[in-house]
């Protein structure tokens, strides 16, 4: 069987797919590769004329100004950040958004056909799976007591990645799988079925044994939207939610795992409205930093408190004895959007909605278009309301293994989806 792409024949589309598989475990290895990356182009760029014209219009891509509009806002609100060394540390993270989905959209148009182009799309993202996958393996084996010092011990989490990580992660290589039955292709690529149905089940297994809530209302959520966007029929839609209710009613009553996890949200949730701070809580604690981040927000609506004071204020309204001095240990609210309102202010928030809105134009319309479109309509879609939904509890973009996976999605998928003629792509 023909592999999905020759990789052998691009040596830059190489190391973006082994960056794609090394993003879910090893950050030095893909900040070494991206590194890499960028330096090649750079010296592509300046050795060959002809690719740098190609590269420069590769460039003007769908999400590449809301990126840098984004990172703008930031670097702006380090003008008046109290530690500069905090804001330039926010600023990098932000700043790794456009580098990376810029790098890989320069790269995926790389081979010369289309075809070639969109094969090398799909092997970005099989690589991304199968880096998921591999962490699955080591988690999994660590539950079992095979490696490590850590059996039968929940929430899963395998080396350094965090359970909400880890569970998140899962989540976007689980609609990228579930995509590419959506593309007539895949009935001829039977070795590729069997993967996605194997990397399937273990990501389904480990975002309910990492005990993340936040991964479950993020894939539960976004199950829903994109069931709405995608389904052709009323009564497969309907018959899809009403097993998606039953599943769920179901692991609440007979899974003590689920049961656990969602009756301590109730008694977090019941406790904080009773006014008793005193008891450090998953959900108490993460209300109680929204406050902060709302009280930030107000006393600076229009370009927060600065882009990395969120600590440094969050200490002073502490040491005021507004709030309790365990919140320090947290350096963002756990949520993307009032980190962004407390830290820039409207007009991070602003930057933030711009690059939503440009992802849902491009992919919306793209949803009922047989094959690669309907397919990378999916991934972008599903990934950006993941993100929406998922972010109201954890601030995404802080997080290094996240915002890298959002950025290489969407320079896989809006990148062929800009390409529509019927779409102003600018």
């Amino acid at each position: 069987m023909r592999p999905i792409v020759d990789i052998r024949r691009y040596p830059l589309l190489f190391l973006t797919v082994l960056l794609s598989f090394c993003l879910a475990w090893s950050k030095s290895a893909v900040s070494v590769l991206l590194t890499i990356i960028a330096a090649a182009l750079a010296l592509r760029a300046a050795l060959q004329p002809g690719f740098r014209r190609a590269a420069a219009k590769e460039l003007l891509q769908p999400l590449t100004v809301p990126f840098l509009l984004m990172l703008g806002v930031s670097l702006v609100g380090v003008l008046y950040t109290e530690t500069m060394s905090n804001g330039m540390a926010v600023v990098n993270k932000v700043l790794t958004l456009p580098l990376v989905y810029m790098a890989i959209t320069v790269v995926l148009r790389t081979p010369p056909s289309e075809e070639e182009s969109r094969r090398s799309g799909d092997a970005v993202l099989f690589a991304f799976m199968a880096g998921v996958l591999v962490l699955d393996v080591i988690g999994f084996l660590t539950f079992l007591g095979l490696i490590g010092q850590k059996a039968y011990v929940l929430p899963l989490a395998p080396l350094h990645v965090h359970h909400i990580w880890f569970s998140n992660l899962n989540a976007l290589g689980l609609y990228a799988a579930v995509s590419f039955f959506l593309d007539e292709r895949m009935k001829e690529r039977t070795s590729e079925q069997a993967f996605l149905a194997v990397y399937a089940a273990f990501s389904i297994v480990a975002i309910v044994m990492s005990q993340s809530r936040t991964a479950w209302l993020g894939v539960l959520a976004t199950g829903t939207v994109l069931a709405v966007l995608f389904s052709k029929r009323k009564k497969t839609l309907v018959a899809a939610g009403a097993a998606v209710l039953l599943g769920g009613l179901l692991a609440y009553q007979f899974s003590p795992l689920v049961k656990e996890r969602i009756e301590a949200a109730r008694k977090d949730v019941a406790l904080y409205a009773s006014g008793d701070v005193a008891k450090e809580t998953s959900m108490g604690d993460r209300f109680l930093m929204w406050e902060a981040a709302l009280r930030m927000f107000r006393s600076h609506p229009f370009g927060g408190v600065g882009t990395g004071d969120y600590g440094v204020t969050l200490e002073s309204y502490v040491r005021a004895g507004s709030f309790p001095v365990r919140l320090l240990k947290y350096n963002q609210p756990h949520n993307l959007f009032l980190f962004t309102l407390a830290t820039t202010g409207l007009a991070g928030f602003l930057a933030l909605l711009y690059l939503f809105s440009r992802i849902f134009r491009h992919a919306l319309p793209e949803r009922a278009v047989p094959g690669i479109r309907q397919q990378y309509a999916f991934v972008a879609l599903a990934t950006a309301v993941h993100f929406l939904i998922a972010g109201l509890f954890d601030s995404f973009f802080n997080i290094f293994v996240l915002r890298y996976a959002f950025a290489v999605m969407m320079a896989v998928t809006v990148r062929h989806l800009s390409e529509n003629p019927l779409i102003t792509k600018h």
